[in-house]
């Protein structure tokens, strides 16, 4: 999968809140700015993050990602 093509897909599972789909195109050692003082350092801090807005009623909204390497570095923004 190319890099546009990584990008595109993680988009798309976002969309879907399918955090199954995201935790497949996420690099192990992915970066997520803007979700307060430090952001997520890793996969399972992203997946967390996402999932505790999915139960709050907050629906994620992927504002940026870039791809690099293997996974996407994502920056995200809760759409309320």
């Amino acid at each position: 999968m190319s890099r546009n093509e990584t990008v595109e897909a993680l988009r798309e599972a976002v969309h879907r809140n399918d955090l199954g789909a995201v935790e497949a195109l996420l690099a192990d050692d992915v970066r997520w700015y803007g979700t307060g003082p430090g952001g997520c350092h890793n996969r399972e801090q992203v997946l967390a993050t996402l999932q505790a807005q999915l139960d709050s009623a907050v629906r994620p909204q992927l504002q940026d990602a870039r791809a690099e390497g293997e996974g996407a570095a994502p920056k995200m923004v809760p759409l309320l």
